[in-house]
């Protein structure tokens, strides 16, 4: 079975439930060819508990500035419209890895809707 195939059978919302967000959201710029060709979006530096406490970075593509504050303590977060690609990683061991790229990156409402 080929990464590609793996993306059919990635059960989207799953990999990101439960989302923490464990340091500064970021800006990030779009490169096609190895040359930048303009603004990218915003990533925000996720733990995620279903890929084992992963930290991965998922982007908000177009988005201009961070949905959510990092204040130094972990945030519960959702990550709304995910789309999860995976990809071999020839330059460590060919590990496997995903990227994730979302809608949107909100803080999680907690039970009687407070934040």
């Amino acid at each position: 079975m080929k990464a590609k195939d793996l993306e059919k059978v990635i059960s989207q919302e799953k990999v990101v439930a439960g989302a923490l967000l464990i340091d500064e959201p970021s800006t990030f710029d779009k490169w096609e060819g190895g040359q930048r060709v303009g603004f990218g979006g915003v990533q925000y530096p996720l733990l995620l508990q279903n890929l084992g406490f992963e930290k991965v970075s998922v982007k908000v593509e177009g988005q201009t500035s961070p949905t959510v504050e990092y204040a130094g303590d972990p945030v519960p977060v959702d990550v709304q419209g995910a789309h999860c690609k995976p990809w071999i990683d020839y330059n460590n061991g060919s590990e496997l890895r995903l990227s994730i790229t979302a809608q949107a990156v909100t803080t999680k409402q907690q039970k009687g809707g407070e934040r």
